[in-house]
């Protein structure tokens, strides 16, 4: 094996151990702190010794075939307690670490499921981790009989004479939990083989080699993170600049810095990332080159247009190229990427129009560039990635859609995860589906989508989709209508979905108040704004406009708006409303699920 020739490693073990046998001394990771200063440098060899140094404190603890948790709000520290655990024979279980030490916040809440669901043998973490919250979960730990494991304590070397376990292509290497955006988390099944499939689908489709660099601040508990900035420059044999999702919430630029400082290839993340970028150069003008930047992957589903729009126009004269804008699709069920659009030709778009030849209720995709129709813009998510099969299928008869006809995006192929954890029912509905004639299983997605000329096209959501007089309407689409419809909303910042009333669903809309417009006297133009904007573009008129404040509209770990969750709230009364006028209307109906 060498750098940038495809692996004939079978595991991730084989794959770190080649690896750091053939160039010990290589640059892996390059972690930074916020102000852009370089914290921590790891080689492939340091990865090697660390994780094994790991593995020996673990094995004690932890038999082969348990799990353990990985608790890390950043890249520091995650990589050798991942491969640590790989070499124990641990099942390693990425979770998010909650930021404050209430004990009954969301994060709170998520993270004790978790480890109630996977009943962990040990937890891996940081010394540095907050005090406020690292003594509580570690109490709540011993309490239970799990162990704790502050990693940067181990005592360096104490693995010298360790014997690492070498697991077998099929064994499970990691349990990736889902961002629950419509559901609860879910732990997928992930084995060795289908993330060294999946790393050499992004070799594939995002075109990376050993001459490729990363910049990153995704989180390692998300699929994304994980895949992206640790696994894929082991694979590839390129380094990666890493820091902490906090540190690029409060400092977009220093992202972008780094890209340029270290003439980054390849960097990317969901779609929220490069608009909080857009906003955070207006006024200023940073010393950026962006020139070198040839991979900028955004993965959202769907993935708007209008942010791609105002990134090109913040960065160009930064030498960013908007050619090197790469949409992509993947999930957590199919360890991460799918589908990605070539780089180098830059977002291209269809449009949704309904069929006006057949009674059918699914839209179809039947304008590509460069006329624009009355339809709402979707951006191509590119074609396959090596390995994979998409196809897409009547929800609910499933049968193959013809050619542009939107319907579920159904996957099969080695990136597949191997199901659900503990959850076998749930496993078979969603990794099962089969098309007539065709012998293999499919994973159901729950994503919608067309095909056109073998590029695929998503969406939206499957349980997001509104039925409103007869047209189905996706709630992204409206959401993103309300960007600019007035100063005063927060960019992506609403939330989209129907409540039945009397029988019937209506559209509700959610939307966040920046902070300058809060006040109650700005409200009755917000709201009409809201109402004339989305009767301009959808012809739809919303039933209750209601606005809320800055950051309440619930999201997952990605950025992700939970819709669903969002629904929740604002019944039982858990967001802070601002127009409380809206809300007689909203509770004087019966609440019922569409």
């Amino acid at each position: 094996m060498s750098d940038g020739a495809p692996t004939l490693a079978g595991t991730l073990v084989e794959l770190l151990q080649a690896r750091a046998a053939e160039a010990p001394g290589t640059l892996l990771y390059r972690h930074l702190a916020r102000d852009g200063s370089v914290l921590q440098t790891l080689t492939r060899g340091q990865l090697a010794r660390q994780s094994i140094d790991v593995a020996a404190t673990l094995a004690p603890l932890a038999p082969p075939g348990s799990r353990a948790v990985l608790l890390f709000p950043g890249s520091f520290g995650f990589a050798p307690a991942f491969f640590g655990c790989q070499q124990a024979g641990v099942i390693a279980v990425p979770a998010c670490p909650p930021l404050w030490g209430r004990e009954d916040s969301e994060a709170h809440r998520k993270l004790w499921a978790i480890v109630r669901e996977v009943a962990p043998r040990a937890v891996l973490s940081l010394s540095t981790l907050p005090t406020g919250v690292r003594d509580g979960l570690k109490a709540g730990c011993e309490q239970a009989g799990i162990a704790w494991i502050d990693v940067d304590r181990i005592e360096p070397g104490c693995g010298d004479g360790y014997d690492a376990r070498l697991p077998a292509p099929h064994d499970l290497a990691y349990l990736q939990f889902t961002s629950g955006s419509t559901t609860d988390p879910k732990g997928v099944l992930i084995s060795h083989a289908n993330v060294l499939s999946n790393l050499a689908c992004i070799r594939d489709g995002a075109q990376v080699d050993a001459q490729s660099s990363v910049a990153s601040w995704l989180p390692c508990y998300h699929d994304m993170g994980l895949v992206t900035s640790l696994l894929s420059p082991l694979y590839d044999g390129f380094a990666a600049t890493l820091m902490s999702p906090i540190d690029f919430l409060q400092s977009p630029l220093t992202w972008l810095s780094a890209i340029s400082r270290y003439r980054v290839t390849h960097a990317g993340g969901p779609n929220f990332a490069f608009d909080l970028c857009a906003q955070a150069v207006k006024g200023k003008t940073p010393d950026l080159d962006l020139s070198a930047w040839r991979v900028a992957f955004n993965g959202s589903e769907p993935v708007r247009y209008a942010t791609l729009q105002r990134f090109a126009a913040a960065f160009e004269p930064y030498g960013f190229d908007p050619r090197s804008f790469v949409a992509c699709y993947g999930l957590a069920e199919a360890t991460l990427g799918v589908c990605y659009d070539r780089a180098r030709r830059g977002p291209r778009l269809g449009w949704l129009t309904p069929r006006r030849d057949e009674a059918m209720a699914s839209p179809a995709l039947t304008t590509i560039e460069p006329a624009v129709p009355d339809g709402p813009a979707v951006v191509c998510n590119g074609v396959p990635g090596a390995g994979q099969t998409v196809a897409i299928a009547d929800p609910a008869t499933g049968e193959p859609c013809p050619e542009g006809v939107e319907g579920e995006i159904w996957i099969t192929g080695g990136s597949v995860g191997l199901g659900y954890w503990q959850r076998p029912d749930e496993t078979e509905r969603t990794f099962g589906a089969q098309l007539p004639g065709d012998p293999r299983r499919y994973l159901r997605t729950g994503d919608l989508g067309c095909l056109h000329g073998g590029e695929l096209y998503v969406t939206g959501r499957l349980k997001d989709l509104m039925i409103i007089a007869g047209r189905n309407v996706h709630p992204a689409d409206v959401e993103a209508t309300l960007e600019g419809a007035h100063p005063g909303l927060r960019p992506q910042g609403s939330a989209v979905f129907t409540e039945t009333v009397d029988g019937e669903p209506r559209m509700v809309v959610v939307a966040e108040a920046a902070m300058p417009y809060a006040g109650d006297e700005h409200h009755g133009a917000m709201t009409t704004a809201i109402r004339h904007a989305i009767a301009s573009r959808h012809d739809l008129r919303p039933w209750a406009v209601v606005l809320v404040g800055n950051g309440s509209v619930p999201r997952t770990s990605s950025g992700k708006v939970r819709r669903q969750r969002c629904r929740a709230d604002l019944a039982d009364g858990r967001l802070p409303v601002l127009n409380a006028a809206e809300l007689p209307r909203f509770a004087a109906d019966p609440r019922d699920t569409p």
